[in-house]
């Protein structure tokens, strides 16, 4: 079966359904793009601690 064919039998989507769906999307990628923020900020201030402080004496 194709998409178009899997979309031509499949009802209607609702529009709350379209809404919970978006706002699903949404949330997921806020907290995925708030992980990787985080990751970037503590992998990245160990090495440059660790260069600062030899750097410093």
């Amino acid at each position: 079966m194709t998409a178009t064919a899997a979309s031509e039998t499949a009802p209607p989507r609702s529009l709350r359904d379209q809404v919970r769906s978006a706002v699903i999307w949404r949330s997921g990628t806020q907290i995925f793009s708030q992980l990787v923020a985080w990751a970037s900020t503590f992998l990245g201030s160990g090495p440059i601690k660790l260069l600062a402080r030899e750097a410093i004496g």
